[in-house]
């Protein structure tokens, strides 16, 4: 767990560094997906508020957003983030983490309402305390429309998602993940 922990703290890092200039966010995710599993099986419904990476379930929809718009007022970048932690009073533990990075192309707003495409990549990431550790790539991307609030110092987002969880080699089939996510961001400049 120590190197994708020592990547998201690089990632962030770098974010602040580039975000000096521009202005960065910070935000939250809820929303609901059905996970549909690769060859077949029962779909999972899965819901979080805020959402997280979810130690026993995972909702595939990490609950904070990191941002800084890399130039200009059309794209934006920004991380997805997820950490949770279940503990037994037996001694067994179990984390989750998710890591995504992603782009999104906001269309020229209109009254303060702008849609947007988003496009990107990360991990999800379990360890139990057996010393099990499973790693999925994720990839995916999305539609949504943005609202522009409080004389634009942050915004209320809503997205329709599609993510893609590559197979693991401890059993994981990997599967195809439609969401819808409802979110906001807090602009700092």
């Amino acid at each position: 767990m120590r190197i994708p922990f020592a990547a998201t703290v690089a990632a962030l890092v770098l974010l602040a560094a580039t975000a000096q200039a521009e202005g960065w966010s910070i935000g939250t995710n809820m929303g609901v997906s059905v996970l549909n599993p690769k060859g077949g099986g029962d779909k999972l419904l899965i819901a979080g508020a805020p959402s997280n990476a979810g130690a026993a379930i995972p909702t595939f929809q990490p609950g904070l957003r990191f941002g800084s718009p890399p130039g200009g007022k059309n794209f934006d970048g920004y991380f997805d983030v997820g950490f949770s932690l279940l503990n037994s009073e037996g001694g067994g533990t179990a984390t989750s983490y998710q890591v995504t990075a992603n782009l999104q192309h906001n269309s020229p707003a209109n009254r303060g309402r702008s849609p947007y495409l988003t496009a990107g990549g990360g991990v999800v990431g379990q360890t139990y305390s057996g010393g099990e550790h499973l790693l999925n790539p994720i990839a995916g991307g999305g539609i949504g429309l943005m609202q522009i609030v409080g004389r634009g110092h942050g915004a209320l987002r809503g997205e329709i998602r599609y993510d893609y969880i590559f197979e693991d080699s401890h059993g994981f089939a990997g599967g195809s993940l439609l969401g819808v996510k409802l979110g906001f961001d807090l602009y700092v400049q």
